[in-house]
């Protein structure tokens, strides 16, 4: 019984620290942005000053954070002592796949319809999903509660929880609402 009680709280805390709380910040001086957090990650792309970020939390990882350049939609780390806070970004308490119907395959399918003219990245728990501008694609998942980032060049990234069950075909359409 110790074990399942370590094995669920070390679960909850992997899940809390990918997605528990993020931010807008901006990098204070020229940055790397890199593969990893490491000098021996490759290079993604040099930030200027005052480049804004999507911080996925204020936990370090070997003193980088994990970020998302917001003006390419790149996901990197940069080194902790190059990165601002500026604001918390919400995180959404809506339920963006929508269920459509049963299917007969036990894993769950999400119909995703990217509805803009910019290339989409999702980001489900620690996979990554790609969509071109207008694209529809079908993926297919295990059940369970996925943490989300949707994310695209020049858009604040939009986050949150979901769960999704087996038998059950979700869709989603991933819209830019300007105000």
């Amino acid at each position: 019984m110790k074990k399942l009680n370590f094995f669920i709280l070390l679960l909850l805390v992997i899940s809390t620290r990918l997605f528990s709380q993020a931010y807008l910040g901006y990098t204070n001086d020229i940055a790397n942005l890199r593969g990893g957090a490491g000098t021996e990650y490759s290079i993604l792309r040099e930030l200027p000053k005052f480049n804004n970020l999507f911080i996925f939390s204020k936990t370090l990882d070997n003193n980088y954070y994990h970020v998302i350049d917001i003006e390419t939609s790149t996901e990197g780390y940069v080194f902790k002592d190059y990165v601002e806070f500026d604001k918390v970004i919400p995180k959404s308490s809506e339920k963006i796949f929508q269920p459509s119907g049963k299917i007969s395959s036990l894993n769950p399918e999400i119909s995703i319809t990217n509805q803009t003219n910019l290339e989409l990245t999702l980001i489900l728990n620690n996979s990554n999903y790609t969509f071109n501008a207008n694209e529809t694609r079908r993926i297919s998942v295990a059940a369970g509660n996925y943490d989300f980032v949707a994310s695209c060049p020049g858009v604040i990234p939009y986050y949150g929880s979901d769960l999704l069950e087996k038998n059950i075909l979700y869709t989603w359409q991933f819209y830019i609402m300007e105000k």
